[in-house]
């Protein structure tokens, strides 16, 4: 029965701690964040470029109604960008260099966020094919078929 009790415990905590700090990889796509996420990159583009945070309310269906606080962090601890206060339905876009960067993000609203780096002349993500058939603007709903998996 102690076991039992332990092994509960240990299963509960543990997933509230996942609940409550999930981490993923940028880029990232309609992730769901409740309280708090981390992003980090693990095999970043080279040369300068941008990292781009995209907050999207869930559920109230309004423009601006939720908000979340985000740091933009480098790997190597050297460098905190933030706090940035960014509402619903905008992207915040910091210039950063070509070390490995994370995203720190923390809420108090439902929100879904997409988390990317770009060249530093656009807003394109790295990760879009180069293709003729492909939009120019990333916000037209047929962008996730030119989309690739870094």
């Amino acid at each position: 029965m102690k076991n039992f009790f332990l092994i509960v415990t240990f299963m509960f905590v543990f997933g509230e701690f996942q609940n409550v700090f999930a981490q993923y990889p940028i880029p990232s796509n309609n992730v769901s964040v409740r309280e708090r996420a981390n992003f980090q990159e693990s095999q970043p583009e080279r040369g300068k470029r941008k990292i781009n945070v995209w907050v999207q309310c869930n559920g109230s269906g309004f423009v601006g109604t939720c908000q979340a606080t985000v740091w933009i962090y480098s790997l190597d601890g050297q460098t905190v960008f933030g706090p940035y206060t960014v509402y619903g339905g905008e992207t915040l876009a910091i210039p950063i260099d070509d070390r490995e960067w994370g995203v720190y993000i923390q809420t108090n609203n439902n929100i879904t966020v997409d988390v990317w780096t770009s060249s530093d002349d656009s807003m394109k993500p790295v990760g879009l094919l180069n293709q003729t058939n492909c939009p120019k603007n990333i916000l037209e709903p047929s962008i996730s078929n030119c989309l690739v998996s870094l």
